[in-house]
């Protein structure tokens, strides 16, 4: 993930989409539509048929949102939720879902799709039954400003206007200042 932040350049996050955790799977490939990922923190997981490997008796879909400043190079805010979704073979019909997350905090929000399959006999460590892919960036949005328009126009404040100094001696021939 080094390279692929470098590769991206110092801002340019977003080149971070599409990241792939393992190269031998995406999660793309445990669904037959894509993925939705919309600005407000929510994932919709069309209705489809999930194409499962052989075997498999549920599928666990992880929606992780990790917030990062990277100016600091800090994590500032992270949430997750799951889901299970029982398999009855190779293709099973799915009616759709919808998952969310909200992640405060500063700096850049990366959503993660993680997809990992179960067996009888538990959970598959193989490499071929696990995905997890950067589906979406998000940049922090500037504060917002208001334009001039807004704000009703102020004449312009007059200039103070400094005191006047006089250099006077003293009968020692000290100067001191006289204020008026």
């Amino acid at each position: 993930m080094n390279k692929t932040i470098l590769h991206a350049g110092r801002d340019n996050h977003a080149g971070l989409t599409g990241f792939r955790f393992n190269k031998y799977k995406r999660v793309r490939d445990f669904f037959s539509t894509e993925l939705e990922f919309t600005p407000n923190g929510i994932l919709h997981i069309p209705a489809q048929q999930i194409c499962a490997k052989e075997g498999a008796v549920r599928m666990e879909v992880k929606l992780i949102g990790t917030r990062i400043d990277f100016t600091t190079g800090k994590v500032t805010g992270s949430d997750a939720s799951a889901m299970y979704i029982d398999l009855e073979g190779a293709f099973t019909p799915f009616t759709g879902a919808d998952m969310s997350i909200e992640v405060p905090g500063n700096g850049t929000l990366l959503v993660t799709v993680r997809v990992r399959l179960f067996f009888e006999s538990g959970l598959s460590l193989g490499r071929r039954n696990n995905a997890a892919d950067i589906i979406a960036v998000l940049e922090e949005q500037p504060a917002e400003t208001t334009s001039s328009k807004d704000k009703p126009h102020k004449a312009p404040a007059k200039e103070p206007v400094a005191p006047t100094v006089r250099l006077h001696r003293d009968d020692n021939g000290q100067p001191y200042i006289q204020r008026e």
